[in-house]
């Protein structure tokens, strides 16, 4: 089912998410099971983290585009990251 949110309401959440980011967001690889919300601790081994840079997302205007950024290996790239 897919659902539809008015285009100023979704251009609304995507900027927020833009916001809560900040200035320096950064992607972090694990392997493992996802944790059972954001309170829990991370499972897995940390495989990598990507610094996503001041402007790794832009404001909505229908999309929220992203941009490049830089990985940073930890030396553990042999496990499998779990989407």
């Amino acid at each position: 089912m897919a659902i539809q949110l008015d285009p100023g309401l979704r251009n609304e959440m995507a900027n927020r998410l833009v916001t809560d980011l900040g200035s320096a967001p950064k992607l972090l690889m694990y392997t493992g099971a996802a944790p059972a919300d954001t309170t829990a601790s991370d499972l897995g081994t940390l495989l990598g983290t990507m610094a996503l840079g001041s402007s790794a997302f832009v404001n909505a205007t229908g999309t929220l585009a992203s941009n490049a950024g830089t990985v940073t290996n930890n030396g553990s790239w042999t496990g499998t990251i779990t989407v």
